[in-house]
């Protein structure tokens, strides 16, 4: 999700050269986000970009930090509890 939360935050986009979508061994221009201070930065909304032209930002390490920061578990401590004893009780085979 956070790409897409990159680009719906996003206020500033750049032009890039990447391989096309339609043909990998050709480059073509695509838009992406970028910092204000970014010396190619356009002031435009995500939703003034083309599907076809947009290039989603590569994800990094802080944003792999953040979505552990703030993911919630789908398991609570009582459901492994559970597991654990029903485990024991009928084995992995259940």
């Amino acid at each position: 999700m956070m790409p897409i939360r990159k680009v719906q935050a996003s206020t500033h986009f750049k032009w890039v050269d990447s391989p096309s979508r339609a043909d990998p061994s050709k480059i073509t221009k695509h838009l992406t986000p970028c910092s204000p201070g970014d010396p190619n930065a356009m002031e435009m909304s995500w939703e003034n970009v083309e599907g076809d032209q947009l290039l989603e930002p590569q994800l990094g390490m802080p944003d792999f930090m953040k979505a552990v920061k703030s993911v919630r578990p789908t398991v609570s401590a009582d459901d492994v509890v559970e597991h654990t004893k029903f485990t024991l009780e009928f084995g992995s085979e259940g």
